[in-house]
């Protein structure tokens, strides 16, 4: 349980109603210990993380693990099996859903919100089609260099 504030436009801190939300938000601390469950959505937020290569996406890719809220680095034995997924669509012509079977076989498992689960072809086709793991963030088409290692 957490509070969000999304902001949808700028608000003028000189008005009556701008000047209050402003104190509002400025009442709260955002870096605080007790933050955790606090999120201050503004326009530009996301696209300022990306810019600067972060990472805000709830679900972490496989083959990383996360660091800190906006920072993530490599799951060693995870990143091996996304390079072996794409050393054996590149070399072997492997479909995805040979490709899940073979690290399902590994006992490696996808993750999300919900918890683990087998691989499927369609989550080798999102690793396998994702630009993350070549070191750069993608933000509403634009891409960006990333500040997590590459895989590949």
């Amino acid at each position: 349980c957490g509070i969000a504030c999304h902001l949808d436009k700028l608000y003028d801190d000189r008005a009556a109603v701008g000047s209050t939300i402003v104190e509002m938000l400025n009442s709260l601390d955002l870096r605080g210990p007790d933050s955790a469950g606090v999120a201050l959505y503004a326009p530009g937020g996301r696209h300022d993380v990306a810019r600067e290569g972060g990472y805000w996406n709830g679900d972490v890719p496989f083959g990383y693990r996360r660091i800190d809220q906006r920072t993530l680095e490599l799951d060693p034995k995870q990143a091996k099996r996304v390079q072996f997924a794409f050393q054996k669509y590149a070399s072997e012509l492997c479909t995805d859903g040979e490709i899940a079977r073979m690290i399902n076989d590994q006992g490696y498992r996808t993750k999300n919100k919900t918890g683990e689960a087998p691989f499927a072809k369609d989550s080798v086709r999102g690793l396998l089609t994702n630009p993350f793991y070549t070191g750069v963030v993608r933000y509403k088409g634009e891409i960006f260099p990333g500040r997590h290692p590459a895989i590949i």
